[in-house]
Parts: structure tokens; sequence; C-alpha cells
């Protein structure tokens, strides 16, 4: 089924805008096995870090989500970092969804498991409908683990139970809030030590003097309201063959930018 052009109207942030406070980092998880290509994106969520507003917000951006990719037309947006991998997918979501995106970075399927593995773990709680599942990865019953590298690439993962992607999504950030509850517990000597030891396993754009930046920041940060989204939101988007497309683009730009900049 083809799938007609969105048109998007471009709106540019006054120099006022509380937009101009935040930091904005994409965080991307590739289904990639080995280096032969870059993979498709099947993780992609925004961390926002909004000083004015003392918020942390997670925004996911679905896989299937619809998107036009400047010199190869309309796909699923996971398709932009296939073609051209983390450049490529963040001028797409800035091209697409009118957000800014400060840097980007990303991670593969062995990387993340060896990431979690160098952090000693994640806790987190499995329901009974994602066992047959992570049965498979040596998970016997529903109930709180700490979950290894492997089970938890498998937990975030899961698209057959419950909302199949949608729920995924949401995998994906318990991941990162179980994450950065363990952070908080961390001394400021403790996260740079992790900092240096998972970075080997990250291809980032991040200069070194942001880096500095955002681990002397980040206990600060932890503190921070964390609230969180998912693009599209329930109501807001139609089917099109497997893409998902939004119904008024414009609308869902203007609230994005409204929930994550807006006083």
């Amino acid at each position: 089924m083809a799938v007609n052009e969105v048109v998007v109207t471009e709106e540019t942030l006054p120099e006022h805008h509380p937009a101009n406070k935040t930091y904005n980092l994409l965080l991307i998880g590739a289904d990639r096995r080995d280096a032969s290509w870059n993979g498709n994106s099947d993780a992609m969520i925004l961390i926002t870090i909004n000083e004015g507003k003392k918020t942390l917000t997670m925004t996911s951006f679905m896989r299937d989500l619809y998107a036009n990719i400047e010199g190869v037309g309309v796909r699923k947006l996971n398709h932009s970092y296939a073609v051209g991998g983390g450049p490529k997918l963040v001028k797409t979501l800035q091209d697409n969804y009118g957000v800014k995106i400060d840097n980007y970075a990303s991670v593969d399927f062995a990387g993340l498991a060896a990431v979690i593995d160098t952090l000693g773990g994640v806790t987190i709680t499995v329901k009974d409908y994602e066992l047959p599942t992570m049965r498979i990865v040596g998970i016997p019953e529903a109930g709180t683990y700490r979950l290894n590298g492997n089970q938890t690439l498998t937990y975030t993962r899961i698209r057959y139970q419950g909302r199949s992607d949608f729920e995924r999504t949401q995998r994906q950030r318990v991941v990162l809030q179980a994450l950065m509850a363990d952070a908080r517990q961390m001394s400021v000597a403790k996260m740079n030590e992790m900092a240096n030891a998972v970075l080997p396993y990250v291809t980032h754009n991040i200069d070194q003097g942001t880096m500095l930046t955002l681990l002397s920041k980040l206990p600060s940060y932890l503190n921070y309201e964390v609230t969180e989204i998912r693009i599209p939101e329930d109501g807001t988007w139609t089917s099109q063959g497997e893409i998902l497309v939004p119904k008024v683009i414009n609308a869902v730009i203007r609230s994005l930018r409204d929930r994550l900049y807006g006083e």
C-alpha cells in the first residue's frame, strides 16, 4: 500500500523559546548482529534535559513511524538509520518531527548486553505474560530480577506479548528508569568510572567538553522530574500498510514541542 507524503510546515523556534535551555540526546538501539550494515534502529529514545523546568523527558519514537527520508523517500523511521547511521536518523527526526537534537549515542545488540553487564545488571520486574520470551533466557516465573546483559536485551526486544511494539518502547524506558535509579546511588567518581567503562561499546558524536559537562551535572539531572512520551501517542495516528502515519503531523510537532519545552 502506497503511503502519501505528509506535508510538514517549517516552524522556527524564537530565540527566547525555552528550548534554548535544553539538551537533547538521542539514544539508539540498532538491530545489528555484525559489521556488514548499520542495522535498523529498534530503539529511538530522545532524552530531553530541560534545566529551566528541571525536567528529564524520555520520548520514544516508534520504529514503524512515518518518515520522509532525504534521498530515499517515505519509509519507516528505523530505515533512516540503516541507510545512514546516527547522522541520518538525527536529520530525519529533525526534518519530520521538528525536534532539535544535540548529540546521539548508539549501541547494537552485543553492545547493549556488554553495557548492562559492565554496569552489573539492571533490576526489572517481569510480568506473567512476558514469560514465554523471558523463560528462554532463564527467567522461570514472574517477579523482580537482577537481569544480566543478554536477559535485558531479550526483555527490551519482546514484541509478541502485550501491546506489541507499543509496549516494547515502554520496556525500553523501564530499563532506562532502572539504570537511572542505580545511578542515583553512585558517587560522582563511580559515575565517571562507569561512563569510561561503557563508552567503548557506544558509537556517539559527543565531544569531550560536552561529555565532561554532562557527567558533572548528572547528579543534578538524576533528581529532575522524569516524564515519558511515545510518538505516535494513542489516537494520533493511522496505519497505512505497515507505517504509522500521524493524522496531523503539525499537531504532533506542536504537542511534542509544548511538552518538551513549554512552561
